[in-house]
């Protein structure tokens, strides 16, 4: 990504994130979520992020929207299956 590009869309993800820090009261926007891809949202008054990913098996998207604790379980979720899978490779 070009330099200048990248520095207006790190420009506008902190400004969303301001933003929706205000509106979302306690909830504050983690800026490496936004990083990773994820865009801040509003719900009903809860803070989720958003972002678009693939139907596993399809060529189709759909949006996925997950509070911050959701993101870190399938983190979680995924670092565990790639250890097992290590494990099962070098048996």
């Amino acid at each position: 990504m070009p330099r200048g590009r990248a520095v207006v869309l790190a420009s506008l993800a902190f400004g969303l994130a301001t933003h929706l820090s205000t509106r979302a009261g306690d909830n504050e926007v983690k800026a490496e979520l936004v990083q990773e891809g994820y865009r801040p949202s509003v719900v009903h008054g809860r803070l989720l992020y958003c972002r678009r990913e693939e139907v596993s098996g399809t060529r189709f998207r759909k949006n996925v929207c997950l509070n911050e604790s959701e993101i870190e379980e399938r983190k979680r979720q995924t670092q565990e299956s790639v250890e097992h899978l290590q494990e099962r490779a070098y048996r």
